[in-house]
């Protein structure tokens, strides 16, 4: 969903996949922890970079 939508919140990720935000934001920080997300930008707002 991030590839296809850099956009994309935390709320939106939630709802799509039927999480709860906490939920979604502690896999997004696994995800950066382990150098396969980057965020772009200001907390509120920015963009998100997939890391291949």
């Amino acid at each position: 969903m991030i590839r296809t939508n850099v956009l994309i919140t935390r709320i939106e990720l939630a709802k799509q996949l039927g999480l709860h935000e906490s939920s979604v934001q502690r896999r997004l920080d696994a995800l950066v922890r382990e150098g396969r997300l980057h965020h772009i930008g200001p907390t509120n707002g920015g963009s998100w970079e997939v890391i291949e």
